[in-house]
Formats: C-alpha cells, sequence, structure tokens
C-alpha cells in the first residue's frame, strides 16, 4: 500500500492500546514476528526502538488487524475490509 501523504510504500502492522493507558501504539509485523509475546508487555522505548509509532489519543482502542503505517509522515492507515 502507498502512503496517501508521500507515496512510498507504508508497512503492514497492527494497531492496538499500549497497557490499557489512552495512548495506543502501532507496530510493524516485524516485531510482532520477532516478539511472540504480546507487544503491550514492552514499554514505549522499546517500540519505538523496533520500528513502531506511539500515538496518543483520548480515547481507547481495541486490536486493529492489517493496518499501514508509514514512519516517515507518521500516517497509520487501517483497511476497514
Amino acid at each position: 500500500m502507498k502512503c496517501p501523504k508521500c507515496g512510498k510504500d507504508m508497512i503492514l502492522g497492527e494497531l492496538a492500546n499500549h497497557r490499557g493507558d489512552t495512548s495506543f501504539y502501532w507496530l510493524p509485523q516485524s516485531f510482532i514476528d520477532k516478539h511472540w509475546v504480546f507487544p503491550y508487555h514492552h514499554t514505549k522505548k522499546t517500540i519505538e526502538n523496533e520500528g513502531g509509532m506511539i500515538i496518543k489519543a483520548n480515547s481507547k482502542v481495541n486490536q486493529v488487524s492489517a493496518c499501514y503505517g508509514c514512519k516517515e509522515c507518521n500516517v497509520i492507515v487501517v483497511d476497514c475490509n
């Protein structure tokens, strides 16, 4: 999938809450494959160091599979199909 902002290739990943607070994160599939333990057991620093993005929000989200992230633009696109 191409980023709607910059046109570069986006990376497949997942979106979920971080440890029950109101921030959530996007993780690339490579992080999920490497760390078989559910990602919320990791610190925000680890998530960012492994290519993930922390998003501050005022509401919680449930885990979403099949979403794409662009680290260049800090954009996440969710496939609703």
